[in-house]
């Protein structure tokens, strides 16, 4: 094919943009929409895409930041430019990305006010008045964002043995419902008649609902014939090997809490980031991008403070849920490297609480 000589920035970022907006939520295609037409092409547009170099970019960055754009601002029009270089590159439309020369612009922390412990002990108290500290407490313990806490439901809940002081009654027929009494002593441990006792416990992780099989095709549903039929790399993409392997090795092999868990993340995160990249040609750079982007905007739009990025026990479980299904495409021989085994993301720390006493309670 005939390379265009001819090619600006700006023709190659549109180009790009309407390409691939098909593929975000609307929430990303607003955000980058907003970063390539009200800062990249009025900034860099009108120069060819092979003269581009590193200190044009650098110069474009400086000016930028005169003009009053926030060094965040700035530091997402350097992760959005370099994706969109990135795919000129592979193309062979430029030898290499200029812009991965760059000094990476870093934005500033985010500055925040923790609580007094007389406030939050009165906002607790709020809460529970309003009826609404079971949500609080759930979001404080589990992380869990905004959007995520009020989509679920009693089902996404284990039941897990609670402290009483009455025991079950002797004849279990007096039971009402579905569910049956066992004398423990001091505790009354209630199990669903149709769940196994062994399976009854507190899950790591709290799940959002899952969706139907048939929207998602990610957390159970079957396999597609395009993804089951593959016996070699091919063209198939990272999401046609996620639902291969999803049917093949992690179903059988995870508890089904943990085969959900997975689910949830390669549906949000895995997919909507990589999904589309041929298993063959999933890159270092792509996974580090990818990554990088998760951890500050959480998979929403860029430029969103509300929004801010996942916890380190999310990038954590993403990370190595990414590598095992990566490790897993090595032994069924259609990729010859691991990607996600050149990032590392230590077990975080735990957290310590300070129990209030009854004088800080009071304050």
């Amino acid at each position: 094919m005939q390379k265009e000589t001819n090619l600006t920035v700006g023709r190659w970022c549109d180009r790009w943009f309407c390409k691939n907006q098909g593929r975000w939520s609307g929430s990303t295609v607003g955000g980058y929409h907003n970063l390539i037409y009200r800062h990249i092409l009025p900034g860099i547009g009108d120069i060819p895409l092979a003269e581009l170099t590193e200190d044009t970019v650098t110069s474009f960055y400086d000016r930028l930041r005169s003009q009053g754009l926030s060094a965040r601002s700035v530091w997402c029009v350097h992760l959005l430019l370099r994706r969109c270089v990135d795919e000129a590159a592979r193309g062979q439309h430029i030898p290499y990305n200029p812009v991965r020369l760059c000094k990476e612009p870093q934005p500033e922390a985010y500055q925040t006010t923790p609580l007094r412990l007389g406030q939050l002990q009165r906002y607790l108290n709020a809460a529970e008045q309003l009826g609404a500290l079971p949500l609080i407490y759930t979001g404080l313990s589990s992380g869990l964002r905004q959007c995520e806490l009020i989509t679920l439901s009693w089902a996404d809940f284990h039941i897990r043995p609670v402290h009483s002081q009455r025991t079950a009654p002797a004849d279990p027929q007096q039971q009402s419902g579905t569910s049956s009494g066992r004398d423990t002593g001091n505790r009354l441990l209630c199990v669903p008649q149709s769940q196994d006792r062994s399976a009854v416990s507190a899950p790591r992780v709290l799940l959002p609902p899952q969706a139907d099989s048939e929207t998602d095709g990610l957390a159970v549903g079957s396999l597609p014939e395009s993804a089951a039929s593959v016996q070699g790399g091919g063209d198939m993409t990272l999401k046609d090997y996620i639902l291969r392997w999803q049917e093949i090795y992690d179903k059988n092999q995870s508890r089904p809490t943990t085969y959900a868990a997975h689910g949830y993340l390669f549906k949000n995160h895995i997919v909507p980031g990589l999904g589309d990249i041929p298993l063959s040609e999933l890159t270092v750079e792509q996974v580090g991008d990818f990554l990088e982007e998760r951890k500050h905007f959480g998979g929403h739009r860029l430029e969103s403070p509300e929004y801010p990025g996942l916890g380190e026990h999310t990038m954590r479980h993403i990370h190595r849920l990414l590598q095992q299904c990566l490790d897993q495409a090595i032994r069924d021989g259609l990729i010859a490297d691991n990607p996600a085994r050149a990032f590392y993301y230590p077990k975080p720390k735990k957290v310590s609480a300070n129990v209030l006493t009854p004088t800080e309670v009071e304050d």
